[in-house]
């Protein structure tokens, strides 16, 4: 938005979108390491979640009153930057407009997305997380006026600027009991934590019912759940971020304990490889110890732990597979975060779900032949095996798009370095010339 703005008041010459196009596409071209696997698995990605985003006249009144975005009163400062912005236009310094501009620009078109277009990936992220990107450039024209202080008035110019920082603190100051550290755990998570490490294996998973706010009012973090991974040392089903995930389908899951009936819960659950669940009200610990699918292993307070029975004719959870088509045995050989090795023993030629979530860099074989993994509707690694015992191997590694990605990186920096010092040796082939204008000048 800066750069068509900007030439509504300054004339744009070609050679410099040139420049700024190549500057842009050999960012590009430098970051392809990441850009090339992005772009090739561009359809892996989740849905986006976000609040919804009110109309634009109540997110100004937001703004202006300090709700959202800047402390309350630190408005009235961005209003006299835009303020001495619109002075630099008059005082024929128009580039200032570009500035002035760009974020009531960039509001009205997000929010026009937002109202338009709801269901357009980009339109949440612009309307409410590029919120902070608007807020840094609104904030430059004060930082210039603050600079236009010191070098009009000196000493005192330094004085003003240093009383409007002083303001900014200030005004800032409400904002302290928001960002703090978060209150100390209560004594049973701390001894959940230490329960989980011991009951869940390292290569199975657990989750955590949600409770919110409740459960940060009992327990203390604001996400007890991922506080509980990070204690314990051991993997958790419940995201955080469905953007990130390549099975958003998966992420409910967790959120439905104690939403819906316990043997759903549990059918659910052991085809994703969790051996525990972990409630954190008394409504979830009652539903899932009335159940014959659940077996109630630890408690304390209101936290509870179960583990997590598996479906007729399948192996427990922590085997990390199963099947529909017919009876199955399995165990965990050995599990890396890298690379997961499974035996199996099956009735008759099936399908495995694989408790893994699915990537085009996790690569399968059987019994030592390769073979492509396939994948579940909601997103999980799928197998084929024959009737018998059968070994599972899959490997997490680099494709094809990352060794492409890092090869056109690499020829890029070295091309990059190549243009500086052809650029640096052409500047010192010219040191006379240099030397006799600067004699010159002082002379």
């Amino acid at each position: 938005l800066t750069i068509p703005t900007l030439g509504l008041t300054e004339r744009i010459r070609l050679d410099g979108l040139g420049r700024v196009t190549a500057a842009g596409l050999g960012a590009l071209a430098l970051a392809a390491f990441w850009v090339l696997p992005y772009l090739a698995h561009f359809a892996l990605r989740g849905p986006v979640p976000a609040w919804a985003t009110p109309p634009i006249g109540p997110r100004l009144a937001d703004i202006v009153a300090g709700r959202i975005l800047f402390a309350r009163g630190f408005a009235l400062l961005v209003i006299l930057g835009l303020i001495f912005g619109v002075t630099r236009v008059v005082a024929n310094r128009r580039w200032a407009a570009a500035l002035i501009a760009t974020p009531g620009l960039f509001l009205v078109l997000a929010h026009f997305l937002a109202s338009h277009y709801p269901h357009l990936e980009l339109s949440p992220q612009l309307a409410n997380r590029g919120l902070g990107y608007v807020g840094l450039v609104a904030l430059m024209p004060l930082a210039a006026a603050l600079a236009f202080a010191t070098k009009r008035f000196g000493r005192s110019g330094d004085l003003a600027a240093a009383a409007a920082a002083i303001l900014v603190v200030v005004g800032a100051g409400g904002l302290r009991g928001r960002a703090s550290q978060m209150p100390a755990p209560a004594p049973e998570l701390a001894a959940a934590a230490r329960a989980i490490h011991e009951l869940v294996p390292p290569s199975a998973r657990f989750a955590t019912q949600r409770d919110f706010p409740g459960e940060i009012e009992r327990l203390g973090p604001s996400h007890p759940d991922f506080w509980l991974a990070r204690q314990s040392g051991r993997n958790t089903l419940n995201v955080f971020g469905l953007e990130l995930s390549t099975s958003p389908s998966v992420a409910g899951i967790p959120e439905a304990i104690g939403h819906t009936t316990a043997i759903d819960s549990a059918h659910a659950l052991s085809r994703l490889g969790v051996t525990h669940a972990v409630t954190v009200n008394d409504a979830g610990r009652v539903l899932l110890e009335a159940s014959p699918r659940f077996a109630l292993e630890w408690s304390r307070g209101s936290l509870a732990i179960f583990r997590v029975l598996p479906d007729e004719g399948q192996p427990p959870p922590a085997a990390l597979v199963t099947t529909p088509d017919g009876p199955l045995e399995g165990r965990v050989i050995s599990a890396r975060p890298d690379h997961l090795r499974i035996a199996v023993d099956a009735s008759t030629a099936s399908t495995l779900n694989v408790a893994v979530a699915r990537s085009p860099k996790w690569h399968l074989s059987v019994n030592g032949r390769a073979q492509p993994a396939g994948h579940s509707p909601e997103g999980m690694l799928t197998a084929s095996v024959g009737p018998g015992r059968s070994v599972l191997d899959l490997a997490f590694r680099p494709d094809r798009w990352d060794g492409a990605g890092v090869v056109v990186s690499a020829l890029s920096g070295l091309g990059l370095l190549l243009w500086c010092g052809r650029r640096l040796v052409a500047r010192r082939r010219q040191p006379s010339s240099r030397m006799s204008s600067s004699f010159s000048r002082t002379a």
